[in-house]
């Protein structure tokens, strides 16, 4: 293989999986607000974590340009995730891909139509199916690591290099197989499961 094709490879990969829309912004500003700097950390020191930090900033910015509307769109994804996960998912599935962005109209479009949607059922008394989906959607499967972009867990629980768990893959499964009632970071586990998907 020539290395003019193994550039061109190499860059279609990279923007791929790094080119991939306001969802993925959403997810890292998500991660970025969700944990603070913490000086207890035995895995990584505060150095390492804001580093971290930096280094997912930028890794935001790559993904495109975060314009007004862009923005906007990360606002409103974001304010969906809680009751509206089904029409979030919806919306991103079916609309953002790098090629054809998008945008606010096109979001505001959308919830308009569930908004018509929702009213029309409430005059019928009849429960919006966005309302009873959310109700019983997994929020583990829907959380995406920014380290190795597979679902099920945030970056501070990935065992993958640069992970806040990594090299800890091995020392979490001989506790679970034993039965201890201690998570890969060492802190004690409730009664109530976590919602991390390790």
């Amino acid at each position: 293989a020539s290395s003019s094709s193994a550039r061109g490879l190499w860059l279609a990969l990279e923007n791929r999986h790094v080119k991939r829309g306001a969802y993925a912004q959403l997810m890292t500003i998500q991660e970025l607000f969700r944990d603070d700097l913490d000086p207890a950390n035995t895995t990584n020191d505060i150095e390492n974590q804001a580093r971290r930090t930096a280094a997912d900033v930028s890794r935001m910015f790559q993904i495109g340009p975060l314009s007004e509307d862009t923005f906007t769109v990360v606002v409103l994804l974001h304010k969906m995730k809680a009751k509206m996960r089904p029409l979030m998912n919806q919306i991103v599935n079916d609309q953002s891909t790098s090629s054809v962005p998008l945008t606010t109209d096109r979001v505001l479009d959308r919830i308009k139509h569930e908004a018509m949607q929702v009213r029309a059922d409430r005059a019928s008394g009849t429960a919006p199916l966005s309302i009873a989906l959310a109700a019983t959607s997994s929020q583990v499967s829907s959380r995406v690591c920014s380290n190795c972009k597979r679902k099920g867990h945030l970056v501070d629980r990935c065992w993958q290099p640069g992970g806040g768990a990594e090299g800890q893959r091995e020392q979490y499964l001989a506790k679970r197989a034993a039965g201890s009632t201690m998570k890969p970071d060492g802190t004690a586990k409730g009664g109530k499961p976590s919602g991390q998907a390790y």
